[in-house]
């Protein structure tokens, strides 16, 4: 959370901007001038909202430059209802939540009230082209936005950027709506997921600490094209997102017919760590058992049992065969049970193979490229037991929900 340092209030779900630029646009606007440099729309002044303000907010300069306690903003603004109401009047659904949060947070400048009139009409003026956008690119309706910001309660709007911050979260909640509604492995959704999830198309060579080092993959990820709003949200406003979005609840039915994963106990930063790491392994665990058995029993049904003796590129039989051989477990798996991660894309691309069995299921090998090649950071660094990073949770959530819903049939 941002301390009085960062000039920011955040009120419920939304995080407003209390700067001196809104203290000193305050104080113009109380005394009836309007700064240059602040865009009041003229209606603030016809409805007489700002008038009921100027008479009902004369103890803003009666208050110190010092951050007052949130109970002291609580109380003077509980006093008045007039103004609570004016103020649910223009910001609608924003204004849910600000009761609740003024018990609980403290402000950093004594004009975050006034503030938040201003920038929640600023905002309110741009959602409509936000919205459009959305259900254009992910078929995410006004509603679906406007009901999914009422149900947050953690702070999410970043005050210095409040247009890109929204426009994130309505992409998150749209990338969720995407990939499990409408189907995604078509040149459509995939142009739409790619605008903001990187470009991973082509064949990568990753770079070296991939895995293992955060900083690389984020980089790397930020090179890609992937949309940086997306993930520049506090680590429990992001989680509660992509909950409301669909991403992380709703588990595709080939994962939750394996039973709920591990859970940990505690609060610490370690404990929060371990239970996205333990989550995001049972995904990709979980995952990786349907794929394999969705591409033996397809490769079964073409090519017959012994497929994997005719049907893999040079050196990946031997490697199989010799890792069965080292199996001490006494269970009898298939052989593709001994498949690494980066084995599953070549025998579905391998030309025959896609031509015969999965062109008619995936439709473009680039589409199953892009997708295992955005899984590929999130497994390596969650088998070696290395932290993830937002990035790598979006894509877990978001490719394996796009591919289950493929294979399941």
């Amino acid at each position: 959370m941002l301390g009085h340092a960062d000039g920011v209030a955040s009120l419920g779900n939304i995080g407003f901007s209390g700067t001196r630029a809104y203290s000193d646009a305050v104080k113009a606007a109380t005394l009836g001038a309007t700064p240059k440099s602040l865009a009041i729309p003229h209606s603030l002044f016809s409805g007489g909202l700002l008038p009921e303000l100027n008479v009902r907010t004369s103890w803003i300069d009666n208050i110190s430059s010092a951050p007052p306690r949130a109970s002291d903003f609580y109380s003077i603004l509980t006093a008045d209802l007039k103004v609570q109401r004016d103020l649910f009047k223009l910001g609608g659904p924003s204004y849910l939540r600000i009761e609740e949060s003024f018990k609980k947070q403290t402000f950093g400048y004594k004009a975050s009230l006034i503030g938040t009139v201003f920038e929640i009409d600023r905002l309110s003026q741009h959602l409509g082209s936000i919205k459009d956008s959305l259900r254009a690119a992910y078929g995410l309706t006004p509603d679906h936005f406007e009901s999914a910001m009422q149900k947050m309660v953690n702070p999410w709007l970043d005050t210095a950027s409040p247009l890109i911050s929204a426009a994130a979260f309505g992409k998150l909640l749209g990338i969720g709506n995407l990939v499990s509604h409408f189907p995604t492995f078509n040149a459509r959704s995939a142009k739409a997921l790619r605008s903001d999830l990187g470009d991973f198309r082509d064949q990568i060579t990753f770079p070296y600490g991939f895995g293992a080092d955060a900083d690389v993959r984020k980089s790397f990820y930020a090179e890609r094209g992937l949309n940086q709003s997306l993930v520049d949200f506090p680590e429990p406003a992001f989680e509660e997102t992509l909950a409301i979005a669909e991403l992380s609840t709703n588990i595709p039915a080939l994962i939750s017919e394996n039973g709920p994963p591990v859970s940990y106990s505690g609060t610490s930063r370690e404990e929060s760590e371990l239970r996205r790491n333990n989550t995001v392994h049972d995904w990709l665990q979980r995952f990786e058992i349907q794929l394999r058995n969705f591409i033996n029993n397809q490769m079964i049904a073409n090519f017959g049992k012994d497929w994997p003796k005719h049907r893999l590129n040079n050196g990946i039989y031997e490697k199989w065969v010799d890792k069965q051989g080292k199996d001490t477990s006494g269970l009898q798996l298939p052989l593709i049970h001994y498949a690494d991660f980066t084995d599953y894309m070549d025998v579905i691309c391998k030309r025959d193979n896609w031509n015969k069995t999965f062109r008619l299921i995936f439709a473009r090998v680039e589409f199953v490229r892009e997708s295992f090649q955005r899984l590929y950071g999130p497994r390596v660094a969650v088998m070696h037991a290395r932290p993830l990073i937002e990035e790598d949770v979006l894509f877990v959530y978001t490719e394996i929900k796009r591919i289950t819903r493929l294979i399941s049939f």
